[in-house]
């Protein structure tokens, strides 16, 4: 019920991170994954990502800076005696309190989501189908973070089964010997970039080779 509140959402979140943090920064949040993405999705006039409480009186509705734009759609409260309770949105931007709040929940969240990549792929593959955009930004703009990053990318290839994603790491440990390279084909779908006519030199040299289709997907590689 906490978590239809707060999101909006009516469906069961796929999972949920409650955090009670002392040292530097004092703060406790409980922060929900959807099990799917919410209306609005993708569209920054339409998204709300997680409110801000000090001293458990609410403070803002959508605090932008307590999590990175590639983290957007997680769903929560964070709620802090470090922060005064007349604190302005201009002040959330420029507070180091907030910064460190930030830097914990980006932590916290890329670690459950690298935990599910390992321990439960098929729950992983759920998430990244619906959020994996948002993650791809993170590559870009994260450059703290981007080696984490790049291990969460999940792609079909041209040796996958239509919707069956692999990773950088399969990828490369599947490579031939004498590969040197990383290949990729970029295209509007899986069906345009499979009648791509450069794809035959590959599939005759039986070589892999990443299709990127996704609106985002140049991201990965530049």
């Amino acid at each position: 019920e906490f978590y239809k509140f707060v999101a909006g959402d009516f469906r069961e979140p796929l999972d949920s991170l409650s955090l009670h943090i002392e040292g530097r920064v004092n703060f406790k949040a409980l922060v929900f994954i959807p099990s799917a993405p919410p209306f609005g999705y993708f569209d920054p006039r339409e998204e709300k990502s997680l409110q801000l409480y000090v001293n458990r009186v609410f403070i803002q509705d959508d605090c932008k800076d307590l999590v990175p734009e590639y983290l957007r759609f997680i769903k929560g409260v964070v709620d802090t005696e470090d922060l005064p309770l007349n604190v302005s949105r201009e002040v959330t931007q420029s507070s180091p309190v907030t910064a460190k709040m930030r830097e914990i929940l980006t932590n916290r969240v890329l670690g459950m989501l690298e935990d599910w990549s390992k321990s439960d792929p098929e729950k992983y593959a759920t998430f990244f189908s619906h959020f994996g955009n948002y993650l791809k930004l993170g590559l870009g703009s994260d450059f703290t973070n981007k080696d984490r990053l790049v291990e969460l990318m999940r792609f079909e290839t041209s040796k996958t089964a239509p919707g069956k994603m692999t990773s950088f790491k399969e990828y490369v440990s599947a490579m031939d010997a004498e590969q040197k390279e990383i290949y990729y084909i970029t295209g509007e779908s899986r069906a345009v970039v499979e009648n791509n006519p450069n794809l035959e030199y590959f599939r005759k040299h039986d070589i892999e080779v990443i299709f990127l289709t996704g609106p985002v997907d140049l991201f990965t590689v530049t």
